[in-house]
């Protein structure tokens, strides 16, 4: 029974007969929403096709970030590095559309420097700040910087990954 069927019956002369509860056919709209919602990000997963560089010292952690862009889409080009010096270098040469960098990398420098040298040389590439400091001690980092780019604490989800992308994509292609 859909909502009109519901409220049509609803308004009918009583017979007698208790009307169905709403939340029964909430559960019914539920399922059509979430048809749709699913039809929806398939598209956005569709039309995700992009590049998404990931800068990553620990290679768990970094199989774990690739894996999860892979199983959102499959068009997306991914390059892995392990550091602020290697970043800067396939930027170069590579445009990419998000750098999803840890804080605590190889080499000199950090995820934040990195960031905040894409913003001054990429504008348009995003960046994404993972790390296994908790938020607090990230907004303390944070706040004697020029960047702030959003933050994802360790251990990684890849199901909060996709939802990250799920919302990236559909920020840059709707």
């Amino acid at each position: 029974m859909s909502i009109l069927n519901f409220i049509h019956k609803s308004s009918e002369p009583s017979s007698g007969r208790t009307p169905q509860l709403i939340s029964e056919e909430v559960s019914g709209v539920n399922d059509e929403f979430n048809q749709y919602m699913e039809y929806y990000m398939d598209m956005i997963r569709m039309k995700s096709k992009g590049c998404v560089l990931i800068v990553e010292d620990d290679v768990f952690c970094r199989y774990i970030i690739e894996n999860s862009v892979k199983e959102y889409s499959r068009d997306i080009k991914i390059i892995t590095c392990a550091s602020v010096h290697d970043a800067l270098e396939i930027l170069k040469d590579n445009p990419c559309d998000l750098v999803i960098s840890d804080y605590y990398l190889e080499g000199e420098g950090n995820g934040l420097d990195l960031c905040h040298k894409i913003v001054g040389l990429y504008p348009k590439t995003k960046c994404l700040m993972m790390s296994s400091m908790n938020f607090p001690q990230y907004q303390q980092v944070v706040a004697k910087s020029e960047t702030t780019p959003e933050f994802m604490e360790k251990p990684i989800k890849p199901s909060l990954i996709k939802k990250y992308l799920t919302s990236f994509f559909e920020e840059l292609y709707f």
